[in-house]
């Protein structure tokens, strides 16, 4: 899932934006595509054996897709199960 994403319209069409691009990478135990919408709601928990392990809340991808949100910008993953997963957002900065 590549996007090239150079300009954000928002509601006043006078303004351009170039955004910016951040990628965070890992080579942990990897998502399923079927959980890919599941691991941005609040409170929730992939239940695979591989991870029971790990604590948390399951709110830090909530929050970081709002903030992200609100800043106009949009969050996705890439994974593979056993190969790990790739984060990246896109954020518009007025030119």
């Amino acid at each position: 899932m590549t996007e090239n994403n150079s300009e954000l319209q928002t509601d006043d069409s006078e303004l351009d934006f170039d955004m910016i691009e951040i990628t965070v990478e890992d080579t942990g135990i990897g998502i399923k595509p079927e959980d890919f919408d599941k691991i941005f709601q609040p409170f929730q928990q992939l239940e695979y054996a591989l991870n029971k392990k790990y604590e948390g809340t399951g709110l830090g991808l909530a929050l970081c897709k709002r903030i992200i949100e609100l800043h106009k910008g949009r969050i996705w993953v890439e994974s593979e199960v056993g190969k790990g997963s790739k984060f990246t957002f896109v954020i518009p900065v007025r030119q």
